[in-house]
């Protein structure tokens, strides 16, 4: 964890450098909730760290930082880093990553997610998405199709509040909430 913190910490320093340009962080609480096929397996609550920066008004670069334990335990914690790219519009928008999974069964993985983002107000926008995440090697379960949707309301031209429900399906199912905090600068 403290590796995750510093990696974050370094990488938001050099964003700071990065003049004329949008940079931005978010912080994340996450509680899922298991399902399905996994529904006998303890839930997990988590924190997710983003930091990335926006190369143009149609792109984006992100690194995210995931850690997840089992609720009431302290055993069974897992972590991943992924380096993601996103080009985007208005109102459609396309993250690719790449990432590490690291536990038990360390692995490293892709994601493609697909979403669609609305302007309601002047402060509430609204998003849905589809994830899709599988492992580079085929004998790690980590394949995931993932529905999302999400809110985010400004405080300020620079933070914002936000607000997500996911609906995983695959190798890992649960329902996800997360509640978060973001700021540009």
């Amino acid at each position: 964890m403290k590796k995750s913190l510093l990696l974050i910490a370094l990488l938001s320093a050099w964003n700071v450098q990065a003049a004329g340009k949008e940079n931005f962080a978010h912080i994340q609480l996450v509680h899922r909730s298991t399902v399905g096929d996994d529904a006998d397996n303890p839930n997990r609550k988590g924190i997710n760290l983003t930091t990335g920066h926006k190369v143009t008004d149609n792109f984006m670069v992100d690194v995210n930082a995931q850690y997840r334990e089992q609720n009431g335990l302290d055993k069974n914690p897992s972590t991943r880093f992924e380096i993601g790219a996103t080009p985007n519009n208005e109102s459609f928008y396309l993250r690719t990553a790449l990432g590490v999974k690291s536990n038990e069964d360390s692995h490293l993985y892709y994601s493609l997610e697909p979403g669609l983002k609305w302007k309601l107000t002047d402060k509430l926008s609204a998003k849905t998405a589809y994830r899709y995440r599988d492992a580079f090697n085929s004998a790690k379960a980590d394949e995931t199709h993932t529905i999302r949707i999400g809110a985010e309301y400004a405080l300020t031209e620079t933070q914002s509040i936000t607000a997500g429900y996911d609906r995983s399906y695959g190798d890992s199912e649960f329902n996800g909430l997360s509640a978060g905090y973001a700021i540009k600068f």
